[in-house]
C-alpha cells in the first residue's frame, strides 16, 4: 500500500486520500456495478474478463494481497490457495498475477464473480482511475460492450514481419513475378492469377 502512483502501458494508477464525495461516488458505482455484474450470464462474464485481462492483471498486481484476503474471507479461496497465488506473484511478478487471472477464468463460477466483486469492494477503500474506468465500462457497456468484444475476437490484429517486408521490397525491384511466388511460399497467401511465372522464368 506504500505506492502513491504508478504507470503501466500508458495507464495511471494512483492512491490518495479521497474526499467524502469521492468515497460516496465510488460506493454508488460499486453498488451499481455489483448489481450489473451479477446479472451477466457466466459465458458473457468470461468474455468480459478475458477482454480486460491485461488491465485486470495490472490492477491486481498493485495489491493482490487485499484481493486474495477478500476471497478467503468469503470462503471462495482457501488459505492455502491464496498463499500459492501470493507466492507465485512474489516469485514471478506480472506472470504470476496473469497465471492467477487465467486460473480464475478457467475455473469460472463463484471464483470468477468473486474476483470482480472483490475488486469493486477494494475500490471503495483504495480508489484507482484504472479500476474505476473498467467498472464504469462494464456497468454502462451492456450489449454494446459485448458487441465490441465479439468484433475484437473476429478481427485479429494484422502481424507485419519487417524482415519479410524488406526482402519482398528488395525482390520486387529485381523480379516482380518471382517475388509474388516467394511471398506465397512464406505466408501461404494465394498468388494472384497475374503472378504466374512465364516460361522463361522457370520454376
Amino acid at each position: 500500500m506504500g505506492h502513491n502512483s504508478s504507470t503501466h502501458s500508458g495507464l495511471i494508477f494512483s492512491r490518495r486520500r479521497r474526499s467524502d464525495k469521492d468515497v460516496a461516488d465510488n460506493s454508488a458505482l460499486t453498488q451499481v456495478f455489483l448489481s450489473t455484474v451479477r446479472g451477466y450470464p457466466q459465458e458473457d462474464l468470461l468474455k468480459i474478463t478475458d477482454y480486460y485481462k491485461p488491465d485486470l492483471v495490472y490492477v491486481i498486481e498493485y495489491d493482490i494481497t487485499s484481493i486474495l484476503q477478500n476471497l478467503v474471507t468469503k470462503q471462495i479461496l482457501t488459505n492455502d490457495e491464496a498463499k500459492r497465488s501470493k507466492d507465485k506473484e512474489e516469485s514471478e511478478g506480472t506472470e504470476g498475477v496473469e497465471s492467477f487471472v487465467n486460473e480464475v477464468i478457467t475455473k469460472g463460477g463463484v471464483l470468477l464473480l468473486g474476483l470482480w466483486e472483490a475488486m469493486a469492494e477494494e475500490m471503495v477503500r483504495y480508489p484507482s482511475p484504472n479500476l474505476t474506468r473498467i467498472l464504469k465500462e462494464v456497468t454502462e457497456g451492456g450489449a454494446n460492450l459485448l458487441k465490441e468484444i465479439e468484433v475484437s475476437l473476429q478481427s485479429p490484429p494484422i502481424r507485419i514481419d519487417l524482415k519479410v517486408v524488406l526482402i519482398v521490397t528488395f525482390r520486387l525491384t529485381e523480379d516482380p513475378q518471382r517475388s509474388y511466388i516467394w511471398v506465397n511460399k512464406q505466408s501461404g497467401i494465394p498468388n494472384p492469377p497475374w503472378s504466374a511465372p512465364c516460361q522463361c522464368c522457370g520454376p
